[in-house]
């Protein structure tokens, strides 16, 4: 029987770890992430923002009821929770925005339909993270190059829990790669939430367990 490899247990063997890791420990992509914190707290904003810390994955993973990758046709019509980062906010007008909300596993568009609920969002920055409760529906345009292109979440209530502090960022999360080197190593926590990144650590992980 294969041994899944887990590097919680390799590298702390009789650690006994905080309940709150548990949602950590099966999921390949925060694993290096829950060992560099256990390991050196003080080297763990090369994973996470300085002033942050696991913490903040860890709401992400139970402050929602999905994830941005796994909403589809068939929960049209289902009030859910959703918990990631603000990627973009496409304000069309004073009363319509669409705004694109983004974890681990993927993005879902929301789609700000009052002046209230649009006024909260445009106040919000950037990757900043946050969480979005509302109605799933069929989306009137769909984009079959999107994994969730087919539906659409409408806001009853998104609240803020973490803020981004800063209007503008070093460089754009999803074209990171092109950035300048200095500034990605800087900035290292941001360039890990491009996809490209998170899913070349994944596969890293993947391959490690492989062999292990």
């Amino acid at each position: 029987m294969k041994t899944t490899f887990d590097p919680l247990a390799q590298m702390y063997p009789s650690q006994r770890f905080p309940s709150s890791f548990a949602c950590v420990k099966r999921r390949p992509v925060l694993r290096l992430v829950a060992c560099e914190f256990l390991r050196n707290p003080h080297t763990a904003d090369l994973f996470v923002p300085r002033n942050s810390n696991i913490q903040e994955i860890i709401i992400m993973m139970q402050s929602r009821t999905h994830n941005c990758g796994e909403l589809r046709i068939e929960n049209a019509g289902q009030q859910v929770t959703l918990v990631g980062w603000l990627e973009n906010n496409r304000q069309v007008s004073a009363s319509l925005s669409f705004i694109v909300l983004r974890d681990f596993y993927g993005t879902t568009q929301i789609v700000a339909e009052t002046e209230e609920m649009a006024k909260e969002f445009k106040a919000i920055n950037k990757e900043s993270t946050i969480q979005v409760t509302g109605v799933v529906r069929e989306r009137s345009s769909k984009n079959p190059k999107q994994a969730t292109g087919e539906i659409e979440v409408v806001p009853e209530k998104v609240t803020v829990l973490g803020r981004c502090r800063y209007n503008e960022l070093p460089f754009e999360i999803n074209r990171s790669r092109e950035g300048d080197e200095q500034f990605r190593l800087k900035y290292r926590y941001l360039d890990l939430r491009n996809p490209e990144v998170k899913n070349n650590i994944i596969l890293r992980c993947q391959v490690v367990a492989a062999f292990c």
